[in-house]
């Protein structure tokens, strides 16, 4: 699973069979956390197979405003069926492989993935390190602790204290920056 930063008030998701769903929940619940985001939250997952429709259905009973994309533009039924909007992108090349999953991507494709990557890593620490949405998750974590929420919303919590713990949210300062430095290369 890899997550991508919320671009735009975007939660973006690249859809992977382990986990999609409940990721998807989880990162709303952390959009839903910010004192900085209002209104209903959007939500774009990158890749329509099966994980990516689950994630797509998560996202809907959630009320999120569901966006996605895929490389096959034959899963733009698929997507559209399920009440999102399919984002149609110019590309060049035909990525439709055999049996309806997707084929390797061109070179040059992966050339402007990697050159975005570091943008993309850089943008993602800035949230993940963010230290007043750290603290108003940890200080719900540590009540939590002591006063335990229902078992689904409990899980929950842990996996996003977890998340933002593992991705340097409680590192110093210093540490913070060495963390981002090396996510970026």
């Amino acid at each position: 699973m890899i997550v991508k930063p919320r671009i735009r008030g975007f939660v973006c998701i690249t859809a992977h069979p382990k986990g999609c769903a409940a990721k998807v929940q989880q990162e709303i619940a952390v959009a839903q956390a910010s004192p900085m985001e209002c209104g209903p939250k959007k939500v774009l997952v990158i890749g329509a197979g099966v994980a990516g429709l689950a994630a797509i259905g998560a996202a809907q009973s959630l009320g999120a405003i569901v966006r996605a994309f895929d490389v096959r533009p034959e899963v733009a039924e698929q997507i559209e069926s399920m009440g999102a909007e399919f984002l149609m992108l110019d590309f060049e090349e035909d990525a439709s492989g055999e049996g309806g999953y997707a084929a390797p991507s061109s070179p040059e494709f992966r050339e402007v993935q990697k050159e975005l990557a570091p943008e993309i890593s850089e943008f993602s620490s800035k949230i993940s390190q963010n230290e007043a949405l750290f603290m108003r998750i940890k200080s719900v974590y540590e009540k939590s602790q002591k006063e335990p929420l229902e078992p689904a919303k409990q899980r929950v919590l842990d996996l996003i204290y977890e998340d933002f713990a593992m991705q340097g949210a409680d590192l110093s300062a210093e540490d913070k920056e060495r963390y981002a430095a090396i996510n970026k290369e």
